[in-house]
């Protein structure tokens, strides 16, 4: 699932991660979620590309300099309210580089997956402070589903 687009001389390239560039993925990782260790990291990454298989990974979004420029982790789940749905648990874009290009072509990605995977939809959770990727999805046509909170048990 591999998909490339050009827009004003600049290339981006939308490829699954591979477990050998999950370390090179961390730095998007931190920019977006500084308290995330490169240890939770590859410990989240290689979990989910273990279960491949059961149709979940990550799709990134390289630039023409091997540089990761956005990543969005999903899974194939079955939903009470459109039976099977790609889920992107954790979607991250580069907001040094393109931005609104990135997400443009992670998004059409992510779409030909879900389509490719016999999905009725995509459910997409967006941490509620990144209101850009919000108003960017809502443009694209989603809606809001509701909203997930989160109690951290110690």
């Amino acid at each position: 699932m591999n998909a490339r687009t050009e827009t004003r001389g600049v290339t981006l390239t939308v490829a699954p991660l591979g477990r050998g560039d999950i370390r090179q993925a961390y730095a998007l990782v931190r920019e977006a979620m500084p308290a995330v260790s490169v240890d939770d990291w590859q410990r989240f990454a290689g979990a989910l590309l273990d279960r491949r298989r059961r149709h979940a990974g990550i799709l990134c979004t390289w630039s023409d300099n091997r540089y990761v420029r956005g990543l969005a982790a999903y899974a194939v789940r079955a939903e009470v309210d459109m039976a099977r749905a790609l889920r992107v648990e954790l979607l991250i874009v580069s907001t040094m580089f393109a931005p609104s290009m990135v997400l443009n072509v992670i998004k059409n990605a992510l779409e030909d997956c879900a389509r490719h995977h016999g999905c009725a939809g995509v459910k997409v959770e967006i941490p509620a402070d990144r209101e850009w990727l919000i108003g960017a999805f809502a443009l694209a046509g989603y809606h809001s589903a509701g909203a997930c909170l989160v109690k951290p048990i110690a």
